[in-house]
């Protein structure tokens, strides 16, 4: 098995390579923090069902969608609905991601922890509280956002 890591380290250097990994924490670190203030305030599909949903429904506004889904017949669902009502859609990485932003890792009474997996979500509404939080996240995920600081 070929190691990516290890080859684009040795290509890039370990100075430019570090500053590409942090960029990437980074961008996970806005992801769960904004999904978790816009469920707490605002309106989000969780689950691959629930996002199609939405999606048909028309009510999504961005989807996101992980990498790592346990049905890959759910990831070609949601991806050619996105692109048939011309929804954002977002690629995660991990479903972990999607999961430690909505609070689904529960402590185990005997140690270690119990991990209810999320492979797909919908932002609805992004809800009536501001925060920095929500604020970066719209900089980085919404194009609406992105369009009217442009103008």
């Amino acid at each position: 098995m070929v190691d990516h890591h290890r080859i684009l380290k040795t290509l890039f250097g370990k100075r430019l390579w570090s500053a590409f990994l942090n960029q990437e924490e980074m961008s996970d670190e806005i992801l769960e923090k904004g999904l978790r203030q816009i469920s707490l305030s605002g309106r989000i599909y969780k689950g691959c069902n629930g996002t199609i949903k939405a999606i048909l429904k028309r009510k999504a506004q961005i989807v996101f969608l992980a990498d790592d889904v346990d049905n890959k017949d759910y990831k070609a669902i949601i991806t050619g609905l996105c692109k048939k009502y011309n929804i954002n859609l977002v690629n995660v990485p991990q479903k972990l991601i999607l999961s430690r932003a909505f609070g689904f890792i529960h402590p185990k009474a005997k140690g270690g922890d119990r991990v209810v997996s999320c492979g797909a979500c919908a932002v609805i509404r992004y809800g009536s509280v501001e925060s920095a939080d929500i604020e970066n996240f719209r900089a980085a995920y919404d194009p609406e956002t992105k369009e009217h600081d442009q103008e």
